[in-house]
């Protein structure tokens, strides 16, 4: 890996943590000034216990703030064990920044736009408190507070960023790629590869099918690649694709379909999860019901409840929503495809997640599930993380409006132009309108230009025309594409 590819993946991991923990900041920031708010309020004889509860919420964010900077640091280690303590300690540093950035952003705008009468509620009940004032004390202290919202976000910035980096600093010394009790140094998968083969021989044989086997090495920083080769030279019918470095499931998946001559193939990963004595059924289903996909369904799954079966089932239920595809199991590794399946379908990208949803959109809707066995892991440890649920929930949505409105475009952002543009409209027509009639009666009424709903509605007819226009502009850029007339044709005769 490059050290510039390291940086920026070390930005994009940042990235990630930054957001978590200044979300966590600016949720402590909302209840903290609930509970100012219960204090100021009815709830002011009860200031002793709300003053502990604050204590006791300010002690979850510091300790809930050290947890998930430890986690994110420990994930971008296990992503790429060369990463040194000092690249380690960068992330980490840059993870503080970002955090800072956003809380301070968020502060200044509930001081300024959000919950100013808050905040004066605050200055006030400050101000009651201490010894009279004569005037000019009194105008010097306003003066002072109005410049708060902004020595607030420095103050916030700087704390903030100084206590990340201090955090980092600490952490990264016991997380180095080299922690004799952290898992993520394991080799990835070199101790399953002879396993899994063997077990497929087995199953192979036993059957008496014809067949392949093509492993695909995404940049396997072990001995997986020597173990393929040595696999090879012993069975002719193991074929390999070695990548110089991790370009994803997606890449493999890409360059294995192209690569495969099998009548059906099928795919799963080398974590021994799948198990190869559910290849006969898939390879009936497909060949002998006419199913063009059966998709594994692991029922009974040993991964963590919490980071894993959890943020899976949400998603799959979303996937079933958007798709219309019901499986409970979408992103399952164990798959049977017809051959013609995966020679008219592109994976690129993270779509591996939705190749189902790639072959209905390429005309191949005959789908199903298997229930399948899922074994634990029994070598390696998993690469699942939040970074990728979340990924996957972003690659959905592109999906379906790519597949939805890819080939004309201007159904999408013509139609959304034109309903903000009518909306925009009406609403400026009422406000004048109200203007008119409220002065024909001679009744008090408010200048159009002083009216807040006078600028939303500018604003919709604005982003109503720039929608169109956008709309425009992707039909001149579709029209040009090369994918354009490209449709599959199932049958010639």
């Amino acid at each position: 890996m490059t050290e510039k590819t390291l940086r920026k993946d070390m930005w994009e991991s940042a990235g990630y943590a930054g957001l978590a923990l200044g979300l966590v900041s600016v949720a402590y920031m909302y209840l903290n000034n609930f509970l100012g708010q219960a204090a100021l309020g009815d709830l002011k004889n009860y200031s002793t216990i709300i003053n502990v509860l604050a204590m006791a919420l300010w002690g979850a964010k510091f300790i809930g703030c050290i947890l998930l900077m430890k986690f994110f640091m420990k994930r971008f280690s296990a992503s790429y064990p060369e990463a040194t303590n000092k690249d380690v300690l960068k992330m980490g540093i840059a993870t503080a920044l970002l955090s800072a950035l956003l809380y301070s952003a968020a502060q200044f705008a509930d001081m300024v736009y959000l919950q100013p009468d808050y905040y004066n509620g605050v200055f006030n009940a400050a101000v009651r408190e201490m010894p009279r004032m004569d005037s000019n004390t009194m105008n010097q202290m306003k003066e002072i507070w109005s410049m708060m919202p902004k020595i607030t976000f420095i103050i916030n910035l700087l704390y903030c960023f100084v206590y990340g980096a201090i955090l980092s600093a600490i952490l990264s010394r016991n997380i180095p790629s080299q922690n004799p009790f952290a898992n993520y140094n394991k080799p990835n998968e070199e101790e399953s590869l002879t396993e899994l083969v063997r077990w497929i021989e087995q199953v192979m044989a036993r059957e008496g099918y014809k067949y392949e086997i093509l492993m695909v090495d995404d940049g396997s920083t072990d001995r997986s690649w020597s173990i393929v080769k040595e696999l090879s030279e012993k069975n002719s019918a193991i074929r390999g694709i070695s990548f110089r470095r991790n370009y994803g499931k997606s890449a493999a998946l890409y360059h294995g379909f192209a690569a495969a001559e099998g009548r059906v193939v099928i795919t799963m990963d080398a974590d021994l999860q799948d198990s190869p004595e559910e290849i006969p059924e898939m390879y009936r289903m497909v060949t002998e019901e006419g199913w063009d996909i059966v998709s594994g369904w692991k029922k009974k799954r040993f991964d963590n409840k919490f980071t894993k079966n959890i943020p899976s089932k949400l998603y799959n239920a979303t996937a079933r929503w958007i798709t219309g595809i019901k499986l409970h199991d979408m992103n399952c590794g164990l798959k049977a495809y017809r051959n013609e399946v995966v020679k008219n379908i592109e994976v690129y990208g993270e779509m591996h997640r939705y190749i189902p949803y790639l072959a209905k959109n390429a005309g191949f809707g005959k789908i199903t599930e298997k229930p399948v066995q899922h074994q634990k892991r029994k070598y390696g440890v998993s690469k699942f993380g939040l970074e990728r649920f979340v990924n996957g929930f972003l690659d959905l949505i592109s999906l379906w409006f790519l597949s939805t409105f890819g080939k004309k475009p201007m159904h999408f952002f013509g139609f959304t132009g034109i309903l903000m543009f009518l909306i925009g409209g009406i609403m400026t027509i009422w406000v004048i309108a109200e203007k008119l009639i409220q002065q024909g009666r001679g009744l008090e009424f408010r200048p159009v230009t002083e009216q807040p709903l006078f600028y939303l509605a500018l604003l919709a007819v604005v982003l109503g025309f720039q929608l169109f226009l956008a709309g425009f502009i992707c039909e001149m850029v579709s029209r040009n594409s090369q994918e354009r007339n490209k449709y599959n044709i199932k049958e010639e005769i």
